[in-house]
């Protein structure tokens, strides 16, 4: 990662404008790559050799702030980049951009291709990437890191009352349904029944119905945290009844069996 920063900023030609917009524009998704703190660090110190800004559009900055409510892997980043835009305006500039577009992206290429002499985009997302290349723009690419094989994740519809973690019926209970899973028993998370303590190696099915599949997950919790507690096992898109034999486990095909039975799905056969 700071190689690629480092020879993008050798290879960098950003000229002031009249409305004193020049510098680089930072994307959401800088928040998954590694080394943030050292990229940050790179990106002040080229902005006090050239004068350059850190832009956050208004775009971005609703973008990091509900990442940064949602305690997810990539929250606290999110709320790292907001404190120092915060603290630091000396190398941080929020800039109000017009939100005539559907996609927040197109409204930061906008922004962008508005500006093109004067700033470049920073992004971790491949398909921004391109797009402002084809416009023209300045742009460095971020590699994510690499996938980790049952990822760290938060649980779902948790909450924390004292030391206990439960998981409640806050879900739509038409499109989601939650099972509980343990070496002896299987329950199912109610509107009528109250909240479930969770334990440590606790395994939790969620099955969640969208426009032409059953998104599927099964989580492992490995923490009692309310953040950051759970891995990720198992996770398919099922748009069939044959992606549902095709499951490796009994009783995830007894639970999706389940879920479309009870709430009268159908998929394609």
């Amino acid at each position: 990662m700071l190689s690629t920063i480092t020879n993008f900023l050798q290879n960098l030609d950003i000229q002031g404008n009249e409305n004193n917009i020049a510098g680089f524009v930072i994307d959401t998704s800088i928040c998954g790559i590694q080394n943030q703190r050292e990229l940050f660090e790179r990106l002040i110190e080229a902005c006090d050799k050239s004068g350059l800004k850190i832009i956050l559009t208004t775009v971005t900055i609703d973008e990091l702030d509900l990442l940064q409510k949602r305690n997810i892997e990539n929250s606290q980043n999110a709320r790292n980049i907001l404190n120092s835009a915060v603290n630091d305006s000396l190398h941080f500039k929020a800039i109000e951009v017009d939100k005539e577009f559907a996609l927040a992206d197109d409204c930061i290429l906008n922004f962008c291709n508005e500006h093109k002499k004067s700033v470049a985009l920073l992004t971790a997302d491949k398909a921004m990437y391109l797009k402002a290349n084809a416009k023209g723009i300045q742009t460095c690419y971020f590699y994510p890191p690499p996938y980790i094989q049952n990822p760290i994740r938060t649980l779902y519809y948790t909450k924390k009352e004292g030391d206990r973690l439960l998981i409640a019926p806050t879900f739509d209970p038409i499109s989601t349904a939650v099972r509980i899973v343990s070496d002896t028993f299987e329950y199912d998370i109610l509107k009528s029944r109250e909240p479930y303590e969770l334990h440590i190696g606790d395994n939790v099915f969620i099955a969640k119905s969208k426009k032409n599949y059953v998104s599927f997950y099964h989580f492992r919790m490995i923490s009692l945290n309310d953040t950051i507690n759970c891995i990720v096992k198992y996770h398919k898109r099922i748009y069939s009844m044959y992606d549902i034999e095709l499951l490796p486990q009994g009783n995830y095909k007894s639970f999706i069996n389940d879920f479309l039975s009870i709430r009268g799905l159908n998929l394609q056969n």
